[in-house]
């Protein structure tokens, strides 16, 4: 563990890394590039108002996103290194971080959605990265929690659930719906196409290997590729697609705060900022409700 002010900066970054057992693998990636990305030498430089020129220089160039996350970073790494007694006292204690910008990413609109499947339908590896793609849609999956799943433990295709066991939030393992078509091609794809037939990772690459998460990506990149530019590809809006599908189907607030994995309902209403058509809204529940209680003769 780095000592003095005179530490380099790269290595009181290892430190604090190696020293957060707590931390998920997202998130650990996210503290490493908001942390080098402050312009330190060593750990003399790293003082409140380098952070704060380092943030308005971020807010002025118009990305608050990256002014939020650095912030929290160093204001992560500044406390740590308090409890660690490598400083007395927090040099970031007159550091104010910027407030998250809202960042809801649009869903999908549905000819995009086909038209992604079916890029990924004429890649060469199409059975797994239809399968891929069609989880990512019907499921509502972060990136990590997609590469993550173990088959055949996280996949129970005759009661049509899928397992999240690698979960952002601290909800543990929760239960997420498969669509019967989604479930027909991840019965394709395990039968026909997967690799290996050993438990372990249920996407894996041509050598039957588990995905690096930078190798994952890679699917993404190459299906961008086939897409017409107007289409904006970015694998989390498949996410906010799934959940605001949930919503225009009927599935009620709390069903899909579980699948979504939020802790809370505000978190899911964010991604599910839509508003149901009248058609949409003549097929769901609240069409027949007046029937479905009342309709019996007195």
């Amino acid at each position: 563990m780095p000592r003095g002010l005179d530490a380099a900066w790269s290595e009181t970054i290892d430190s604090f890394l190696l020293s957060r057992h707590d931390l998920k693998a997202w998130t650990r990636r996210s503290y490493e590039k908001s942390l080098r990305r402050l312009p330190c030498m060593t750990l003399g430089d790293f003082t409140g108002n380098l952070v704060n020129a380092h943030i308005a220089r971020k807010l002025a160039a118009g990305t608050r996103f990256v002014a939020h996350h650095d912030g929290v970073a160093a204001k992560q790494m500044a406390k740590w290194l308090v409890e660690a007694r490598i400083l007395a006292a927090n040099p970031l204690d007159g550091v104010k971080v910027p407030k998250q910008p809202n960042s809801a990413r649009a869903p999908f609109k549905d000819d995009e959605v086909r038209l992604i499947l079916k890029a990924a339908r004429e890649s060469a590896q199409s059975e797994r990265d239809e399968a891929i793609l069609a989880v990512a849609f019907a499921c509502g999956l972060r990136l990590d929690e997609l590469r993550r799943l173990q088959w055949p433990s996280d996949l129970d295709l005759k009661e049509q659930v899928l397992y999240v066991r690698e979960a952002k939030s601290e909800a543990g393992v929760r239960a997420v719906v498969i669509d019967p078509r989604v479930c027909a091609l991840l019965d394709r794809y395990v039968k026909d196409w997967r690799p290996s037939q050993l438990p372990g990772s249920l996407f894996l690459n041509n050598h039957g290997d588990a995905f690096s998460y930078d190798g994952f990506s890679q699917i993404f990149r190459r299906i961008r590729k086939r897409l017409p530019a107007s289409v904006d590809f970015k694998i989390h809006r498949a996410r906010n697609t799934a959940i605001v599908n949930w919503w225009r189907t009927g599935t009620h607030p709390w069903d899909a705060q579980q699948m979504a994995g939020h802790k809370t309902s505000e978190q899911t209403r964010k991604y599910a900022n839509y508003t149901r058509t009248p058609s949409e809204l003549r097929r769901s529940p609240a069409a027949t409700a007046f029937s479905t209680i009342y309709g019996r003769a007195v």
